[in-house]
């Protein structure tokens, strides 16, 4: 008997409503899915959020692909299919689902500059290596320290030690083996520093 007034009531009260016009509440658009691969991350498009930190969206004002959760955002690479972005106070290259590839090397208050086709990066060890334009390691992370390639060559040195100037603006590494190394990551190596 309850079972029955039970569902008369949920029947009278459908039919109340109706009656008043009031109408379901729309159904939730689907999330968008996720972007994979260089030339989808080519459509993707960073935008600022009302609280400052940044996103992706599907062409410009399009639907949001990765949400605003990152405190400064790139585009993405067409040649990589990377973005540089700031995520928990530090750089990282992140491919179009935000997941972190790669950590770059920091210079000049951003993620390292492309020379002759090849980036530094930095791995959890702090041990410096390049990528290639496509975001490949070609030459791996076992530096001290490396400048950029300039000539077909970048310097490099192993066990250096970095010590800063007076404003903590510019840093400059001494003692340990330094030398060069060629983008197919051979090596010469020179004299020991002071």
């Amino acid at each position: 008997m309850r079972t029955l007034l039970a569902a008369a009531l949920v029947a009278l009260l459908a039919l109340a409503a109706a009656a008043c016009g009031a109408t379901a509440p729309p159904a939730a658009e689907p999330a968008p899915a996720p972007v994979a691969g260089r030339d989808a991350a080519a459509e993707l498009v960073p935008f600022e959020a009302d609280d400052g930190r940044y996103g992706y969206t599907r062409g410009e004002g399009g639907a949001v692909v990765l949400p605003a959760v990152y405190g400064f955002a790139y585009g993405f690479s067409a040649e990589s299919g990377l973005a540089a972005v700031v995520e928990d106070g530090r750089w990282a290259l992140i491919d179009a689902t935000g997941r972190v590839v790669w950590r770059p090397f920091v210079f000049d208050n951003g993620p390292d500059y492309v020379s002759e086709g090849y980036t530094r990066y930095v791995d959890d060890d702090g041990r410096v290596g390049f990528l290639d334009a496509a975001g490949n390691a070609v030459i791996p992370a076992r530096f001290t320290w490396a400048g950029p390639f300039e000539g077909g060559r970048a310097r490099y040195c192993m066990g250096c030690t970095a010590s800063a100037d007076d404003a903590g603006e510019h840093t400059r590494f001494t003692g340990g083996r330094w030398g060069w190394v060629t983008p197919s990551g051979e090596v010469a190596e020179d004299e020991p520093r002071p």
